[in-house]
């Protein structure tokens, strides 16, 4: 199945951010990663993903916020966001956020392969 889309993943687990960037590879997206949110903004609009799978809880910053602030900006609120978290509470305050779809943590590849394509048909 080709893809051929840019996926964005912002992750500060570094095992998880390996894992994801061989599985979308392997599965035909193109693939940047970021562990932090250091020129966040400059890095989204020098490549333009067609989607940015980013976890809630990163180490430097509230993901649910830097979602709020991206889906705020005309520049990138059309690009899809996807969340990813372990915790509970988190589908509700990242969906609110603007977030286009979320997978709670641990997830299988599968359910991810399936939001990822969703949150990009529905750009």
């Amino acid at each position: 199945m080709s893809h051929n889309c840019h996926v964005l993943i912002i992750e500060d687990n570094k095992d998880l951010l390996t894992m994801l960037n061989l599985m979308l590879e392997r599965n035909a997206y193109t693939v940047s990663i970021k562990r932090d949110i250091t020129d966040l903004e400059s890095t989204i609009s020098a490549l333009s993903p067609d989607v940015i799978l980013m976890d809630m809880l990163l180490a430097d910053a509230d993901g649910s916020a830097i979602c709020k602030n991206l889906k705020q900006d005309k520049r990138y609120s059309k690009i899809p966001i996807v969340m990813t978290s372990a915790l509970p509470s988190a589908r509700a305050r990242c969906l609110q956020a603007g977030a286009d779809q979320f997978i709670g943590k641990p997830f299988d590849m599968e359910d991810l392969l399936e939001i990822l394509s969703k949150a990009i048909k529905s750009s």
